[in-house]
């Protein structure tokens, strides 16, 4: 039976795949400066390096934790603010 965080999880295991595969193309732009010599080449990378590495791979960092944080709000409890159980759980404890 699926959770109620079970959608959110998902987007958030799919976004943070999703960075790691932005950070596999990140990655070498990064390691390449230790063989660059000139300015233009070295600016280039920097700026290569922003356009992945900030715009990209952070915007799906920060959805990742969005996503996260909408299944913690799924996993709590209905009413009751201090409980992290999921619902069906406290449901289940109830009727024992």
């Amino acid at each position: 039976m699926p959770t109620p965080a079970s959608d959110p999880l998902y987007c958030a295991v799919a976004f943070s795949v999703v960075g790691l595969l932005i950070t596999v193309n990140a990655a070498p732009i990064m390691l390449a400066l230790g063989r660059l010599q000139s300015e233009a080449p070295l600016k280039n990378a920097f700026d290569q390096f922003y356009l992945w590495g900030l715009y990209l791979r952070g915007s799906v960092d920060t959805l990742a934790f969005l996503a996260n944080v909408w299944a913690l709000s799924r996993l709590t409890a209905p009413g009751d603010s201090k409980s992290l159980d999921a619902p069906h759980i406290a449901t289940e404890r109830r009727n024992s």
